[in-house]
């Protein structure tokens, strides 16, 4: 998987969880507890696919989506302590694994 597609498949699950926190913001400010959106959600699947095409095998993907809600965490790699701030970086601390 190519830089660009990773980068823009992580900024697909960001921009929809976005969406998702949005729709709930405006749920408990105007009190609608009955209001959604109907949409499909495909985003457990996307992180299946990355998961697998990017051999993860330490889960670095879905913390970095779920855990560190897309901001900054640590790995090691290589016996090398590796920030992960951004899709690029985890990319990287991926491609460097194998």
């Amino acid at each position: 998987m190519t830089l660009e597609l990773f980068i823009s498949a992580i900024n697909a699950l960001k921009n929809n969880w976005d969406f998702d926190e949005d729709i709930h913001n405006i749920r408990e400010k105007y009190n609608l507890p009955y209001f959604y959106v109907d949409k499909p959600d495909c985003c457990q699947a996307l992180l299946d696919v990355l998961t697998i095409v990017m051999k993860d095998t330490n889960g670095w993907i879905s913390y970095y989506c779920y855990e560190a809600c897309f901001e900054g965490f640590t790995v090691t790699v290589n016996d090398n302590e590796l920030r992960i701030e951004t899709p690029e970086d985890l990319y990287k601390a991926l491609t460097a694994e194998s």
